[in-house]
């Protein structure tokens, strides 16, 4: 069961999601014959993490719930830190902040308690995520950044990176575009040297995204078709849609009007499906280039447009925002 455990956390790392979850529900079956809680706990957290990965929010909170309820029972105050902060994730990524907030705050005091200086980074980072999804910049910047010292100062290089990336994002959000890329440029390194695929992706969209607001095209485009690419390797829903959104914008940039329109529905649509609403603070950096988007068709050509893209599977909007 260990070994097999062991195959599952390669397989994640190195983004094969399907390859994860085999070897995961191996393990649990194991853990579950020979009565061994601990294990059982540590792997439904893991096939968690998988349903997270893959966009199944429900599947994803329930996997994480019954772990909570077991670390509870057998008192790993670790655990019960990890599928709370876990729990706080799946909160954040349904647009559910106050919850998710809630989840981060009871892991963080856990963690604290216990002296997990990785833990405490770990909650550091996800309040600041909260914080970032609301517009509430400087409170983001302060949590990343004490997170980004604890991450530094215990050699977590994997943490080091997502918090550069997030105050990548801060940094692009109140428009300090020099800090922002320097900052994904940072981050993206570091995600390659440890092999981080999903975060070598999202660190690429956060460079598409500069670059996008700062006019230079050609390269936005590049970044988000690196990104994309590796999104659909890895079978991220989320994401891919991501990306759809930035080409839209990229479209809408170059002209493209109508192509930009279908994607904005393509990606409204596949939001809806997975349970994934645009955060206030992605409405607020969208809400230049759709409303560009709109004035340059005419609304009623623009909700024609808006219309086919809902019509669209993933692949198909993958395809559309591809094209030449």
């Amino acid at each position: 069961a260990a070994c097999l455990h062991n195959l599952g956390l390669v397989a994640m790392d190195t983004g094969d999601y399907p390859a994860a979850r085999g070897y995961y529900e191996q393990a649990l079956a194991i853990y579950r014959e020979i009565g061994y809680r601990a294990g059982e706990a540590i792997n439904l957290n893991n096939l968690g993490l998988v349903a997270h990965k893959t966009g199944d929010y429900p599947a994803a909170r329930g996997y994480y719930e019954q772990a909570l309820v077991i670390n509870k029972e057998i008192g790993s105050h670790y655990g019960e830190a990890a599928c709370l902060g876990n729990l706080g994730n799946v909160a954040l990524n349904t647009a559910d902040y106050p919850a998710a907030h809630a989840y981060h705050e009871q892991a963080l005091a856990i963690s604290r308690e216990m002296g997990n200086r990785r833990g405490e980074a770990g909650c550091l980072h996800n309040l600041g995520s909260v914080a970032l999804n609301t517009s509430d910049y400087p409170a983001a910047r302060g949590y990343l950044e004490q997170s980004l010292a604890i991450y530094r100062e215990i050699g977590n290089r994997a943490g080091e990176a997502n918090n550069l990336g997030n105050l990548g994002l801060v940094a692009m959000y109140i428009g300090d575009y020099p800090a922002a890329h320097g900052q994904y440029e940072q981050a993206l390194a570091i995600s390659r040297e440890i092999g981080d695929r999903h975060g070598e992706a999202v660190k690429l969209h956060g460079l598409g995204s500069v670059a996008l607001n700062t006019g230079d095209y050609p390269a936005a485009r590049g970044y988000f078709e690196q990104a994309l690419a590796l999104f659909q390797q890895m079978s991220a829903p989320l994401g891919q849609v991501d990306s759809l959104e930035g080409f839209a914008c990229y479209w809408c940039a170059v002209k493209n009007h109508a192509r930009a329109a279908r994607l904005y529905g393509a990606s409204a649509a596949l939001r809806a499906e997975l349970g994934t609403p645009l955060s206030p603070s992605e409405v607020v950096q969208q809400k230049p280039w759709r409303e560009a988007c709109e004035a340059a068709l005419g609304a009623e050509q623009h909700a024609l447009c808006l219309q086919e893209g809902s019509t669209l599977t993933l692949e198909q909007a993958c395809e559309l925002a591809l094209q030449q």
